[in-house]
C-alpha cells in the first residue's frame, strides 16, 4: 500500500492524511481498505471507487489486539542470538507480513504457579513416614481445603523415605505473594514441620517471617520456569463459585501423573540440555495441552541433585488415552528428552506409542497415603475452559 501520488510513496507518513487543524493525526488508513473515504469535514469526495466494508469489522479487532499486546509486561523485540540485534519485521510484500518476533514476561500475567516443596525428614521420622502421613491424612486434606488457594496437591516420599515432597498448583506466584501464601499454607504444613530438618519454629502464626523463609528454602523452581494452566484467568474462588453447586461425580474427576525418571551421566551436562529442550519446547507443549481439553496443570521439576526429571500433571479421563495423546502430538519433543534419560523407550516416540505408555506407567508414582487433593473435583478442564476463556484477562 503506497502513498501514491506523493513523493517517497513507499514511506508511510501519517501527516499526509491529517485532518485540518490536527497536524500529525491521521484521518483514516489511506489504502488498505480501498482508499480514503469521503471527508465530511471538508466535503471532499473520495477519488476511489469503493470502501471495503471489512474495515468496520477489522479495525476494532486490530485495535483491541494491538492494545492488549502493548499492555504485556516487559514487551520487547526478540533478539537474534547470532548478532545481538532485534530480529525485526519480516515482510513478503506490502502489508503481507511473515513475522515480527516479540518477547514478554509471561510469568507476570499468570494467576497460578507451582509450589514444589522438598523437605528432608529427620532420621527418627524416616522409618515411620508412611504411618505419619496416614495419621495426618485427614488433617492435611482439611487444611488444603481451607487454604483457599490450592487447586491440586500431592504428597510423595522420595529417596527411600528420607524426603517429603508437597507438590501443588496454587493461585498467585510464590515469589510475589509469599506473605499471603504463607498465611494460607501455615496450617497445611504445621502437622509435618516437627518432623522436618531445618524447619521454622512453631507455631507458625507466631513466626511468620521464619516460615516464609523456610518456604523459599524448600521450594524448587519448575524447569524453564514453565507452568501450564488450562484456564490462566480463573482463580480457585472463581472456579468454585461457578461449579461448586454441581453434584459430585462418581469418583474423582482428576488424576495426578507423577513420572520421575533418572538422567544420564554426566548429570550436570544432561540436565542443562533438558532445561533447554523444555524451555524451547514450551510453546508446543502448551498448544498440545490446550487442544487436548483434559489437562488442568503441568510442569517439569528436577529432583535429587538434578539427577531425576519429574513430570507433574493433573488430568481428566483415563491414563492410557492421555499418555498416548502425548506420544502422538509431541512425540518429537520426547525424542529429544529421551536423549538425556536412562531407560528410554524406542524412538521415534510417535511410531511406538504403546512402548511410551508402558514406560510412563512404569515410572508413574502414586501419592503417598492417597494424599492427592483437588479443590474442584466437580469440574473437568474442558468445562472450566468453556466457562472462563471467553472472559477478559485482568
Amino acid at each position: 500500500t503506497r502513498d501514491h501520488p506523493w513523493d517517497d510513496a513507499d514511506c508511510f507518513k501519517p501527516e499526509r492524511y491529517a485532518r485540518p487543524g490536527q497536524t500529525g493525526t491521521p484521518a483514516h488508513d489511506p489504502l488498505i481498505f480501498g482508499g480514503e473515504p469521503d471527508d465530511p469535514a471538508t466535503g471532499r469526495s473520495s477519488s476511489f471507487l469503493h470502501q471495503c466494508i471489512g474495515q468496520h469489522v477489522a479495525m476494532p479487532l486490530l485495535t483491541h489486539i494491538v492494545r492488549q499486546m502493548l499492555l504485556l509486561p516487559g514487551l520487547a523485540e526478540a533478539i537474534n542470538p547470532r548478532d545481538g540485534k532485534p530480529l525485526g519485521l519480516s515482510q513478503q510484500w506490502a502489508y503481507h507480513c511473515l513475522s515480527y518476533p516479540l518477547v514478554y514476561h509471561r510469568h507476570a500475567l499468570l494467576r497460578h504457579s507451582a509450589l514444589l516443596l522438598l523437605m528432608d525428614l529427620q532420621s527418627p521420622s524416616q522409618a515411620h513416614a508412611q504411618a505419619l502421613l496416614e495419621q495426618q491424612q485427614k488433617i492435611l486434606l482439611d487444611a488444603l481445603q481451607q487454604s483457599g488457594c490450592v487447586h491440586f496437591a500431592a504428597v510423595l516420599l522420595l529417596n527411600n523415605n528420607t524426603q517429603l515432597a508437597l507438590f501443588a498448583f496454587i493461585d498467585q506466584d510464590i515469589n510475589n505473594h509469599l506473605p499471603r501464601l504463607a498465611q494460607a499454607l501455615g496450617p497445611v504444613l504445621s502437622p509435618l514441620l516437627a518432623h522436618i530438618c531445618h524447619a521454622p519454629p512453631l507455631p507458625v502464626a507466631r513466626h511468620p517471617w521464619e516460615f516464609e523463609q523456610a518456604l523459599r528454602r524448600f521450594n524448587l523452581a519448575p524447569v524453564g520456569d514453565y507452568v501450564f494452566c488450562a484456564y490462566p484467568n480463573a482463580s480457585l474462588a472463581m472456579v468454585q463459585q461457578e461449579f461448586g453447586h454441581q453434584a459430585a461425580r462418581l469418583g474423582p474427576a482428576q488424576h495426578p501423573l507423577l513420572v520421575s525418571m533418572p538422567i544420564k551421566a554426566p548429570v550436570g551436562e544432561h540436565s542443562q540440555q533438558l532445561k533447554q529442550v523444555i524451555q524451547y519446547g514450551a510453546p508446543r507443549i502448551e498448544k498440545m495441552l490446550l487442544e487436548s481439553r483434559h489437562v488442568h496443570f503441568a510442569c517439569f521439576v528436577l529432583l535429587n541433585g538434578d539427577s531425576e526429571l519429574m513430570l507433574f500433571t493433573v488430568f481428566d479421563r483415563g491414563f492410557e488415552p492421555y499418555v498416548e495423546h502425548f506420544a502422538l502430538q509431541v512425540g518429537s519433543l520426547f525424542d529429544r528428552l529421551f536423549e538425556h534419560m536412562l531407560h528410554a523407550p524406542p524412538v521415534p516416540v510417535d511410531e511406538f506409542p504403546q512402548d511410551f505408555v508402558e514406560l510412563i506407567r512404569r515410572f508413574d508414582r502414586s501419592p503417598e497415603a492417597s494424599l492427592f487433593f483437588s479443590a474442584q473435583a466437580n469440574a473437568e478442564a474442558a468445562q472450566i475452559q468453556r466457562a472462563f476463556t471467553r472472559k477478559a484477562w485482568p
